[in-house]
């Protein structure tokens, strides 16, 4: 059984989501300070900075400190693909890399001009997004590697169709082959549903084959946070090991979409359990409006390893996005008009795009300035 978590020596806050900005670092349009934090930063188990992460990389941040303006600042910051491999073939929008298929979308991030158009079979593409309900990936993030640039090709995901006598299983449209994988952080051994990482440290796959011969499958757990030797970090997260792992998280956040109703008072979001019901705060819409494919950002306590008692749940199906010129700024009342429409910023994340002015305030816009707003639309 996963472990509970113990009660909250300090404050600490996880939050998984998509990079929105830079000026330290927004996490879904929150920011936390890195600049002066002595923040560490992995990418895919390597020590990396900030200039190693992109706009649209889903990523994990901790923190357990507050700056002077009540900003949290962040202590880690990682990174891990969804998968990291050769495109098998490419649709008008969507394509298929490692077996994996990965819808194309407005909100999908190409790294460094790259588009859909420019992708072909073969080439190696790191992608980052969100699992929905039928295991396809629904793209926020994709870079195109050199084969040079690539240590090993990898996919995560959760097993499915376990055959323990053939020694395979699926994940996605890929048929994994472990019989001579090494196997890492497995606890009781795989079962379906349990989210592993797959490597192919030969990068003997090649694009359109939808078999990978695993050299490792290694156990991932939802909110952990690792050092670059691939240990757990002390009181990080909820381990396999049926113990409790001195877990001081306080409150833990995640942005993504609705794979499973369960039943009334409990849904998926990929392998994350969530459960609510009269104790939890919805914004923006109603219990009754939870669906299969609904966009939500889930707040609470990960009373297990995979397992989320939520607090607030905010619906973010309605979010409505304006570009262009500010007409008029009414800072006493937290308002500002763009393109004629009143725009109410009394609960908005400002921030300077270039990263000048921190922290930037209504007081520093003015009519003429250019803004980028992203909210929901209410009737008046």
């Amino acid at each position: 059984p996963a472990p509970v978590a113990a009660a909250p020596d300090e404050p600490v806050i996880v939050k998984v989501g998509p990079i929105t900005g830079f000026g330290s670092v927004f996490v879904d349009g929150e920011r936390f300070e890195t600049s002066s934090s002595g923040t560490s930063y992995l990418t895919d188990d390597d020590v990396a900075d900030e200039d190693d992460l992109e706009i649209g990389m889903i990523v994990k941040v901790r923190a357990s400190s507050t700056n002077d303006e009540g900003e949290w600042i962040a202590d880690d910051v990682q990174f891990d693909e969804d998968l990291k491999g050769p495109v098998d073939s490419v649709g008008a929008d969507f394509f298929v890399a490692m077996g994996q298929t990965i819808n194309v979308h407005a909100e999908t991030i190409f790294d460094d001009g790259l588009t859909l158009a420019d992708l072909a079979v073969g080439d190696i593409v790191e992608v980052s997004g969100y699992r929905v309900e039928n295991d396809e990936i629904d793209g926020s993030f994709v870079e195109r590697k050199s084969l040079a640039g690539v240590d090993e090709f990898e996919v995560l995901g959760q097993v499915r169709d376990l055959d323990e006598m053939a020694e395979t299983f699926r994940i996605g449209g890929l048929t994994v082959d472990y019989s001579g994988a090494e196997l890492d952080d497995l606890g009781a051994g795989l079962a379906n549903g349990m989210l592993v990482e797959v490597e192919d440290e030969n990068r003997a796959y090649t694009g359109g084959d939808l078999v990978l011969l695993a050299t490792e499958v290694e156990g991932e757990f939802f909110a952990e946070f690792k050092d670059d030797d691939d240990n757990d970090l002390d009181g990080d997260g909820i381990r396999d090991d049926g113990e409790d792992d001195d877990d001081d998280r306080d409150e833990f956040e995640y942005t993504g979409l609705v794979t499973e109703i369960v039943d009334d008072n409990t849904f998926l979001m990929g392998v994350l359990e969530v459960r609510h019901g009269a104790g939890t705060e919805y914004e923006g819409a109603t219990a009754a409006d939870i669906a299969v494919g609904v966009r939500l950002e889930v707040e609470g306590d990960l009373i297990a390893a995979n397992v989320l008692d939520a607090d607030e749940i905010e619906f973010e199906g309605n979010e409505a996005r304006i570009s262009g010129i500010v007409n008029e700024v009414d800072a006493d009342n937290d308002q500002v008009v763009v393109m004629g429409i009143l725009v109410d910023v009394s609960n908005a994340e400002l921030e300077d795009s270039e990263g000048d002015v921190e922290p930037f305030t209504l007081d520093d816009l003015m009519a003429g300035d250019f803004v980028e707003l992203e909210g929901r639309e209410v009737s008046n």
